[in-house]
């Protein structure tokens, strides 16, 4: 029995070098770096994008609806409104902490890829394509962080 303790552990350890091993690191160019599971990865493809300016919020117009959803419209100082469509859990009367990630489907906290969601300058719309937009509330004061990409390149 002595004999096959040793077996059995070094066995289970390498199961779990095993499982640690099938995963896949991207190494962004500023050098922050995501893991994912090979499992759960289907297909992977980045795009270059030109890298925007921060541009000061002049205002911020928020409409809370029931039901997780809200419409943020940030009047930006390059002249342009960047306008959100947001929806979290569905429990939820306002705006509700977390990240939001710009996306088409139904599921978890998202910046939904419709029609409510633009950048709009000069009466030129441009929809939105990818990013997050994350908001936190500390002792009722809110923070949110924008980090979009257009669907023409721009950030």
């Amino acid at each position: 029995m002595i004999k096959r303790q040793p077996i059995i552990v070094m066995a289970l350890a390498l199961c779990s070098l095993g499982a640690a091993a099938q995963s896949v690191t991207v190494v962004m160019e500023n050098d922050l770096s995501h893991k994912f599971g090979a499992d759960y990865v289907q297909s992977m493809t980045f795009e270059q994008v030109s890298q925007g300016s921060d541009l000061k919020v002049n205002s911020l117009g928020t409409d809370v609806y029931s039901g997780g959803n809200a419409t943020l419209t940030f009047d930006l100082s390059d002249g342009g409104k960047l306008v959100c469509d947001l929806y979290g859990p569905a429990d939820t009367q306002y705006l509700c902490p977390g990240e939001y990630v710009v996306t088409n489907t139904n599921q978890g906290n998202r910046v939904d890829i419709s029609s409510y969601s633009y950048y709009e300058k000069e009466d030129a719309r441009t929809a939105l394509a990818s990013g997050s937009l994350t908001v936190s509330n500390e002792q009722k004061v809110y923070t949110i962080d924008v980090n979009i990409t257009l669907a023409d390149g721009r950030r």
